[in-house]
């Protein structure tokens, strides 16, 4: 099974719906996901581009992964959902007002993106 961080599929999409249904516990899965890319997100841009921070893989597998699984044009090259995979954990802390979860789970994801983004 693959987690798909694409815009063909939705994945972060499928949690949207936590928030404005006052569920914010059902998007720990997601930021479990994301916790779980930091090495290969982190990798991939110092690798690739020679630049800090985090660049969020288009697909993502259920399993350790050392590279970005399309290194390719044009999805491997789609910065755009780097922003948008983090998305949901900055959510997740403006519904939940949990700055413990703030600065132990998503600053870290959420400054390494917008290092990333810095740089580009």
């Amino acid at each position: 099974m693959a987690w798909r961080l694409s815009h063909e599929l939705q994945y972060p999409a499928t949690f949207l719906v936590t928030f404005s249904s006052n569920h914010p516990e059902k998007n720990l899965p997601y930021i479990s996901l994301i916790e779980f890319l930091m090495d290969v997100s982190k990798r991939w841009p110092k690798e690739y581009y020679e630049l800090p921070g985090a660049y969020f893989p288009h697909s993502a597998y259920p399993v350790d992964m050392t590279m970005n699984p399309y290194p390719v044009p044009t999805w491997g090259w789609e910065v755009c959902e780097t922003p948008w995979a983090v998305q949901g954990l900055w959510w997740h802390y403006l519904y939940t007002g949990d700055k413990e979860y703030l600065r132990s789970r998503a600053y870290g994801p959420l400054k390494q993106q917008s290092n990333f983004l810095l740089h580009i």
